[in-house]
């Protein structure tokens, strides 16, 4: 999947990591990242996003949570990272990464939720009213009101394998009234995954959803 990419854009960090392991430098099963780039890649990326007026969050689960990695991308204009699951926020969280965005694939578990609303992140993602209510009482426990996203699913939307969870859309109007009531969260908008996909053929985004819909829109009752 991205070696074809890596070896086309990047082929001297192939020859360094194969010199690195035939010198028994390195052992098998290494991360090899090339530091400079991943700054000059995010420095770029955070420099669009500013001409577009959009924010970037940042993920680390394909290059092992990284500090050194995380830094230079946090030094290069992109902030706040998103966490895929509530270990990966913890651990970016105390190497002093700002989180953006937690919850968008793995639900944070009540467990998790105090260390996590202690943190600040900017908005949580919840697949369901007890998931809201959970981080509401978290919430008012440490005197705070948390925003969230809704995670909205519709049938024919494209979905990954065991990623169908969220609120359905047909029942929208009542479930984000029900979260609406909630003290201690406020909902900041909707998100679904995949929501534009590019890739084999489709040489431009595609979108993955059959409903966009607005908080306004789905609060509006």
């Amino acid at each position: 999947m991205f070696l074809h990419p890596l070896l086309e854009c990047n082929p001297t960090l192939v020859d360094t990591a194969l010199t690195l392991y035939r010198e028994g430098r390195i052992p098998p099963n290494s991360y090899i990242l090339d530091i400079d780039r991943i700054s000059e890649n995010a420095t770029a990326l955070a420099a669009a996003a500013r001409q577009s007026g959009i924010s970037l969050y940042f993920m680390t689960k394909q290059i092992g949570r990284n500090p050194i990695a995380s830094r230079a991308i946090v030094e290069a204009g992109i902030s706040k990272a998103v966490a895929v699951d509530p270990v990966e926020a913890l651990l970016l969280a105390d190497q002093g990464v700002l989180l953006g965005h937690v919850g968008h694939l793995v639900q944070v578990p009540p467990y998790y939720l105090d260390k996590i609303l202690s943190y600040q992140p900017e908005v949580m993602t919840v697949f369901s009213v007890e998931a809201a209510a959970n981080i509401s009482e978290a919430a008012r426990k440490r005197g705070i009101v948390q925003k969230l996203l809704l995670r909205v699913v519709r049938d024919g939307d494209y979905l990954y394998d065991a990623q169908h969870g969220g609120l359905a859309f047909e029942s929208l109007a009542a479930i984000a009234e029900q979260i609406a009531n909630l003290a201690n969260v406020t909902i900041a908008g909707v998100t679904s995954f995949p929501s534009l996909i590019v890739e084999g053929a489709w040489r431009n985004p595609h979108a993955t959803l059959r409903h966009f819909v607005s908080p306004q829109t789905c609060c509006a009752s």
